[in-house]
């Protein structure tokens, strides 16, 4: 079983504190919203704000941890799992390395509004040997081992 996981301050720095801010921006939206009338940065923020922060929290784009057993995926952020059978998914998932950003892009079987799409990035634990397994995956290869 491989289990890749940030280091707590990458987690906090990255994943954590950019929903916060997220957060406390909608609560000064809505603020600004109520006592100085409809400002147009207050108006987006207040509209486009939960969006943002529904498809970060319930898609997990920005997942913590991946563990990878020989029969499942698991991909989890925020105390919340999204499981997949390796039987489900070889074959079926999209990987796009950008280098020049340290990011992965990783989209599990067709697209949808939420969940399926990963951000993995270069400071998760074991980074190379998650995108090899992850790559074999999306070829399809019967014969890659997650349990190595």
């Amino acid at each position: 079983m491989q289990h890749h996981a940030y280091s707590r301050t990458s987690a906090v720095l990255s994943i954590f504190l950019p929903a916060v801010l997220i957060c406390l921006f909608f609560l000064w939206s809505l603020y600004t919203l109520m006592s100085a009338g409809p400002e147009p940065l207050a108006v987006l923020g207040v509209y486009t704000l939960p969006i943002l922060m529904l498809s970060s929290i319930t898609g997990l784009n920005q997942p913590t941890n991946v563990i990878i057993s020989e029969d499942k995926l698991k991909i989890g952020a925020f105390g919340r799992w999204h499981t997949y059978a390796v039987s489900d998914i070889k074959g079926k998932l999209f990987i796009k390395p950008y280098p020049h950003i340290g990011k992965v892009y990783v989209r599990v079987g067709p697209s949808r509004i939420f969940g399926g799409r990963y951000w993995i990035s270069s400071e998760m634990s074991e980074y190379k040997q998650l995108v090899q397994t992850l790559q074999g995956f999306a070829k399809g290869d019967a014969k890659e081992d997650a349990a190595t």
